[in-house]
């Protein structure tokens, strides 16, 4: 599994996988589906497994200035011995200064042996300006 440079973090029970394209501390509240990704600003995924459910949010932690209308694009991609199902959901959102916002939340059924691709986008004015990904096999 390749994550480039992420954060992993079990926190109350849930393990984040977040990856940053920006810099910076972010403040705001820490509940548990947002202190793993409170350590920089920008696009983020989490992810929560609950049996054989996984929840997916597509997080965006702000910077400290506030900032215009952006957009967000999230595309969850099961593919297993049960056939493929991939989702999309996408929007526009004000970000909340040193806040994390939770932009999207999807639930998706796994089995062990199933392979996860979870990419959000962040776009400016139809210019992309932060994304994380995951590639990623249940166990």
């Amino acid at each position: 599994m390749q994550l480039g440079i992420a954060t992993f973090g079990w926190v109350g029970g849930l393990l984040a996988l977040c990856l940053a394209g920006g810099g910076g501390a972010s403040g705001g509240e820490a509940s548990p589906a947002r202190a793993a990704a409170a350590d920089s600003s920008g696009a983020h995924i989490g992810l929560e497994r609950e049996g054989d459910q996984l929840r997916v949010q597509g997080l965006f932690v702000g910077a400290e200035a506030a900032s215009d209308t952006l957009s967000y694009a999230l595309t969850v991609r099961r593919s297993g011995a049960f056939g493929t199902t991939q989702t999309a959901q996408s929007g526009d959102f004000v970000p909340t200064p040193s806040r994390t916002d939770t932009l999207s939340t999807v639930r998706v059924n796994v089995q062990s042996g199933d392979r996860l691709r979870l990419r959000l986008m962040i776009r400016a004015d139809g210019v992309l300006i932060d994304t994380a990904r995951i590639d990623h096999s249940i166990s």
